[in-house]
């Protein structure tokens, strides 16, 4: 009994992508079409014949070996109409495979008859010494998704290990990054505090409360307590605020210089190298520090 199959049709297969029918390389298969049961190489149960391409399909009429009780049998149901399905068996390159998962270029193998064939062995995958291969994705097509999510060219497992561990390598330089402002931005509000409490902007019993008024919102806590501040206390004498500041970090050995020009200059760049400029316009402090922490929510 011969019987034409439709071996292939450029239908999205079940890893997901599309085997484009004019790319199936044929030229070892010819040599010896073999017609193996589920991709079971020890169940060879017939040959394929008048192998050929039209259209977007690839056809080819099963010759069963009804000498073989196996042969027999998967015969008599697909003759019945109990097995239906083939299956592809090829290898392939990676970089075939396109963004929009269409595998431009293959290598048959073999074709199976199989009893389902939507499942993951409606294709099988092999290397260049015909062994089964294994996919680290279960779909080529979540593959390239994640390959577009992450911007690659070439989405190979590689590729994608490779700018997944960067992500990670970034994230932590990030979370340093935020955690160093946090730090910073945690002994800032100490100062401001302390200084308002030096000078009696703020009463010394509530400044744990103010405290955690920065923890809760910090834009808004420093916005109120500076203002305050500033109507307070117009930042005159030398025993203000960023006075306090510059004389702390020269203790600590914070101070560094700055190649940054002037015009660039924000918050901290003053508070660190030009405070006196900070002591006599109060209006460009707070316009500086609204600035800084409207950035930096």
């Amino acid at each position: 009994m011969n019987k034409t199959f439709v071996v292939s049709d450029e239908s999205v297969n079940s890893y997901g992508f599309t085997v484009l029918t004019d790319g199936i390389d044929l030229s070892r298969f010819e040599k010896n079409p073999i017609m193996f049961y589920q991709h079971d190489s020890q169940k060879v149960i017939g040959k394929w014949e008048n192998v050929r391409k039209e259209k977007n399909q690839l056809l080819a009429d099963a010759v069963f070996d009804t000498e073989s009780e196996l042969g027999k049998d998967v015969a008599r149901k697909v003759e019945q109409g109990f097995l239906k399905a083939t299956s592809l068996g090829i290898s392939f390159d990676r970089k075939k495979l396109s963004i929009e998962n269409k595998l431009s270029d293959c290598l048959l193998h073999e074709i199976s008859i199989v009893s389902i064939g939507s499942n993951h062995n409606a294709l099988k995958l092999y290397n260049d010494d015909s062994e089964f291969i294994s996919l680290a994705f279960g779909s080529m097509l979540e593959q390239n998704e994640l390959g577009k999510i992450l911007n690659l060219s070439e989405p190979t497992q590689t590729n994608i290990l490779e700018a997944t561990k960067l992500l990670l390598e970034e994230k932590t330089e990030l979370l340093n990054f935020q955690t160093s402002i946090n730090a910073e931005r945690k002994e800032l509000a100490i100062d401001l505090v302390d200084y308002c409490i030096l000078k009696n902007v703020l009463p010394e019993n509530l400044r744990e409360i103010q405290l955690k008024q920065f923890e809760e919102d910090y834009a808004k806590a420093w916005e109120t307590l500076s203002n305050s501040a500033l109507e307070t206390y117009p930042f005159k004498g030398k025993m203000n605020f960023f006075a306090l500041l510059k004389q702390k970090q020269r203790k600590q050995g914070k101070e560094y210089e700055t190649e940054k020009p002037k015009s660039l200059w924000d918050l901290e760049d003053y508070r660190r190298f030009a405070p006196e400029e900070l002591e006599t316009n109060p209006q460009f402090y707070k316009e500086l520090a609204d600035k800084y922490f409207n950035n930096n929510q």
